[in-house]
């Protein structure tokens, strides 16, 4: 599955609830004509404003999957590779 970090692999296996709304969410604001957003704000919505969690119970959603749910989303949707700015990984940031 695209080199993703087997933890954030077991995630979207474990979590597909939290993959399809990040997927709406950033389907939406591409539907309202923006071009650059951020996984970032779409991952503070999923935790304020749903009352959706991770399935472990832990968190609503890890930080931690940020980058990868962006990097996912742009793998499935090639023709929306503006929607999310791409950058290293930083090490913390390693699921």
């Amino acid at each position: 599955m695209n080199n993703y970090p087997e933890v954030f692999q077991v995630f979207l296996e474990e979590n597909p609830h939290l993959w399809k709304r990040f997927e709406d969410e950033a389907n939406k604001a591409w539907d309202r004509g923006l071009r650059q957003y951020t996984s970032k704000a779409i991952v503070e919505y999923i935790r304020h404003e749903t009352p959706l969690y991770e399935r472990n119970g832990a968190w609503k959603i890890s930080n931690n999957h940020t980058p990868w749910l962006s990097r996912h989303y742009i793998a499935l949707n090639p023709d929306r590779a503006t929607l999310f700015k791409i950058g290293a990984i930083h090490k913390k940031n390693r699921p």
